[in-house]
């Protein structure tokens, strides 16, 4: 993505990976990226790989959808201001010992938002969603 034109604004980055990734090293080039581009808008990922950069695409305020799937990560707190649609499938998330668990609290736009078969790890009592804006919840076209 480093060699492509730069005077073509990428508005939608869809990424796909089938088979399993031993590090996250291509999603991290691809995030590292994402926050340097400031009109890319949607960005899909899917790639079974741990993934410790998830977070810092909250640097990217263009960012308006996001969609991973298959990404492992220990994130207590997600800070994704700008994203209206966050559409999460088969994530994995290493929580720790918190007592009530508000992953999206920092996604204060959130409109829609899905959480498909994905998991907690940890000692986690209870799970909240807070979005004010939110409109729709659990659904899987976004």
């Amino acid at each position: 993505m480093s060699h492509r034109d730069s005077s073509t604004n990428l508005y939608a980055l869809n990424f796909s990976c089938n088979d399993e990734l031993d590090d996250g090293h291509v999603v991290d080039s691809i995030i590292d990226h994402l926050t340097l581009s400031p009109t890319i808008q949607f960005l899909t990922i899917y790639a079974e790989c741990p993934e410790a950069n998830l977070p810092q695409v909250s640097l990217c305020q263009s960012l308006t959808t996001l969609k991973p799937a298959d990404i492992c990560n220990e994130a207590t707190t997600f800070d994704f201001v700008s994203l209206q649609g966050f559409y999460l499938f088969d994530c994995r998330f290493e929580c720790g010992a918190e007592e009530t668990l508000d992953l999206f609290k920092g996604c204060v736009n959130l409109k829609c938002f899905c959480l498909h078969d994905c998991l907690c790890y940890g000692s986690v009592k209870s799970f909240k969603i807070s979005a004010p804006h939110l409109e729709c919840l659990g659904d899987e076209s976004g």
